[in-house]
């Protein structure tokens, strides 16, 4: 296979979709020529999620549209398959986002109250460019008084705004939440390259929902949902949210109050984003102070 037929087949792999994404870069050492060439990919994308009045009831139909452009980003470190995936890991980056890590004290607050702290950022700015800062027909993701938002612009559309260079399996998710306006924000997380992905989302009205994202194109289960008075209610609310997955086991917490527990497998690992959910007119969320634990 030459070098345009290898580029070919991983732009056709990483292909641009309207659902959570990571952003990735594909570094092809050509050992014999001594030539370095950079591959694009695309950065923002979203979900067309089919919303009910109520949160806990959602059917999906998932429409996706490529956004209008890619950046290129650098990287020291590839990991080619011969399958074709390609994992790009940031070495020279403020943040420490991989599970391989030098260890840091953890400061977990959440059981087992251990690990690695994997990511820390604040979100007040990209300085790192380790998150998606693009806008769609659908949504954007943008970095606003130093804040991370994201912004639904479409009825029925879950806007993600993913971390670039975030795999995780076994963790703890936490960040902050503050709903500007609309309806719903949240995280997702263990997202991969087919659309697989868990997603929970609270609600000003008190209210909270967690679901199983089944591919592109596929339906989005409900696993849980309900109303807890750990969730600061009202919009401009400031509510931390996070996620603790071990295994199947998956807690899910707000105002570092366990809400719900949900057993479910299906997706053992994968990338993180943020979220904006918007079930009519738009939704814009900031985000602060994002943390990951390996476990």
């Amino acid at each position: 296979m030459n070098m345009s037929q290898l580029v070919s087949s991983l732009q056709t792999f990483f292909k641009p979709r309207e659902v959570f994404i990571t952003g990735i870069v594909c570094l092809l050492v050509l050992v014999s020529l001594g030539i370095l060439s950079l591959a694009q990919m695309p950065d923002v994308v979203s979900t067309n999620v089919q919303a009910t009045a109520a949160v806990q009831m959602k059917a999906i139909s998932a429409v996706y549209v490529a956004t209008s452009s890619a950046r290129s980003r650098a990287t020291t470190t590839v990991q080619a398959h011969s399958t074709a995936t390609v994992q790009v890991r940031a070495t020279a980056t403020a943040l420490v986002i991989d599970s391989t890590a030098t260890a840091i004290a953890s400061g977990n607050p959440y059981p087992p109250h251990g690990g690695t702290l994997a990511l820390d950022d604040t979100l007040r700015n990209n300085s790192a460019n380790a998150w998606a800062d693009e806008a769609s027909k659908n949504g954007s993701c943008s970095f606003v008084g130093g804040t991370y938002r994201a912004k639904s612009v479409t009825s029925n559309i879950t806007f993600g705004c993913p971390g670039y260079y975030t795999e995780f399996s076994n963790f703890v998710y936490q960040v902050q939440i503050t709903i500007l306006s609309g309806d719903e924000g949240g995280i997702t997380f263990r997202e991969d390259t087919q659309g697989h992905q868990y997603t929970f989302l609270i609600r000003s009205d008190g209210t909270y929902g967690f679901y199983k994202f089944e591919g592109y194109g596929k339906t989005v289960s409900p696993l849980i949902s309900g109303s807890s008075s750990a969730i600061k209610k009202g919009l401009k609310q400031t509510n931390l949210i996070a996620v603790i997955a071990r295994g199947k086991t998956i807690d899910l917490y707000v105002n570092q109050r366990r809400v719900t527990s949900v057993g479910d497998g299906a997706y053992s690992k994968g990338a993180i984003a943020v979220c904006a959910s918007a079930t009519a007119g738009t939704t814009e969320v900031a985000f602060n102070n994002a943390k990951v634990w390996t476990l």
